[in-house]
């Protein structure tokens, strides 16, 4: 697992590691190669948790069986701990779409967001959509 972002402990052992290696370098080649992949302790692999509230994934499924075209949402997360998460809602926001693509309707957007209790703008930390007649991979907007 790489870790998501470099620290600075990281940052300062891969510059050592440089020196180590630059220290070995052979002119005779006149080639330098020098590769590193951080380690990541045991302790900060513990797997993030998520789970949906009932309402929410009914309203996730419902969502998308029920839509002949794409949709997208956004969900309500609930940080309870350092790796449990909990969705706790979803709401559909204001959104222009075809067959197969979501784009939001800036103008509106910004007015329903601004409307938002508190609580849900606060909690708003997911974002989803469905893919009408496809399987369950990414495409090429979601990978681009």
């Amino acid at each position: 697992m790489r870790p998501y972002k470099l620290s600075n402990k990281i940052v300062n052992t891969i510059q050592k590691e440089f020196e180590k290696a630059l220290q070995k370098y052979n002119n005779a080649t006149q080639t330098f190669h020098f590769n590193y992949t951080p380690k990541v302790s045991s302790a900060s692999k513990k797997k993030i948790k998520i789970y949906c509230l009932p309402t929410a994934w009914c309203k996730m499924m419902t969502l998308v069986q029920k839509t002949s075209t794409e949709i997208a949402w956004h969900m309500l997360v609930e940080k309870t701990n350092k790796t449990t998460y909990i969705i706790s809602d979803i709401l559909v926001y204001p959104q222009t779409v075809t067959g197969t693509t979501v784009n939001t309707d800036d103008t509106k957007y910004a007015l329903w967001v601004n409307e938002l209790p508190d609580n849900e703008f606060n909690n708003m930390r997911g974002q989803g959509h469905s893919h009408v007649n496809m399987g369950v991979t990414p495409s090429g907007i979601d990978t681009g």
